[in-house]
């Protein structure tokens, strides 16, 4: 149900659940509304790393 409210599939939310994929930004935020929740990213600069 999460899936689909999310409009992704539900392998990728296995894959996500299981650690053997990360989502995207957008995607992250779609699957946490999907669940009811508010999430909070802050970036930070990876060590060397030039952005």
């Amino acid at each position: 149900m999460e899936a689909q409210r999310a409009g992704v599939g539900q392998p990728t939310v296995s894959k996500v659940e299981t650690g053997r994929m990360v989502p995207s930004p957008d995607g992250l935020d779609r699957l946490s509304r999907a669940l009811g929740r508010v999430r909070k990213v802050r970036a930070a600069r990876a060590v060397g790393r030039r952005w």
